[in-house]
């Protein structure tokens, strides 16, 4: 399942085997809207703790371009929207267009693995990535994609789910549209024999 051209607010389009009711684009092409959040950060904190943090990854220009190093290919086109896109996943970066950041938002979606490219924004940048589903932090020298993998696992039940309930939703009302079709018949059918 590849992935294609996200533009800013909307979803990447992903080629599956069967149409995904919630987002069918015609020939099996659909929109896959849920993403993985990642939060990076520029010290290991989680954002529930009290305290505020001690510093910030930047001011936005220099952050963009820090990622850019780091990730080349990245697009932004839109300063406040990063998009990287790789062999079957795509990553866009959410940010401030100016001004210092506090931490950066990452909405990763696709069927490859973009783990190694996000542990190594963290080793070149020195930043932390925090999985917002698990709450854990990414180990850079060492990294994990359980929590990668945990989500595509999540996503794909769902989806699934969703494909299962859609099926059924269009065999119920091709069955109504039956069941109607026959009494309509033996309505004029009786309407004819008693007239």
């Amino acid at each position: 399942m590849g992935a294609s051209g996200p533009l800013r607010g909307s979803p990447v389009v992903a080629r599956r085997s069967t149409p995904d009711p919630l987002g069918s684009h015609g020939d099996g092409d659909v929109e896959c809207i849920v993403s993985w959040d990642v939060v990076l950060l520029a010290e290991k904190r989680k954002p529930n703790e009290e305290r505020p943090p001690a510093r910030n990854l930047g001011e936005a220009s220099e952050v963009r371009r820090r990622i850019a190093a780091a990730l080349p290919g990245t697009d932004w086109s839109d300063p406040a929207w990063g998009v990287l896109e790789s062999d079957g996943w795509s990553i866009e970066f959410n940010s401030d267009a100016a001004g210092e950041v506090e931490s950066l938002m990452l909405h990763v979606r696709g069927e490859g693995n973009p783990v190694p490219a996000i542990a190594r924004l963290c080793q070149e940048t020195g930043w932390f990535a925090l999985d917002m589903s698990s709450a854990e932090f990414l180990e850079p020298a060492n990294p994990n994609s359980s929590g990668w993998e945990a989500f595509r696992d999540f996503r794909d039940t769902v989806a699934s789910q969703s494909e299962a309930s859609a099926e059924e939703a269009r065999s119920g009302i091709n069955w109504t549209v039956v069941i109607i079709a026959v009494l309509l018949g033996l309505v004029i059918t009786i309407v004819k024999l008693v007239g």
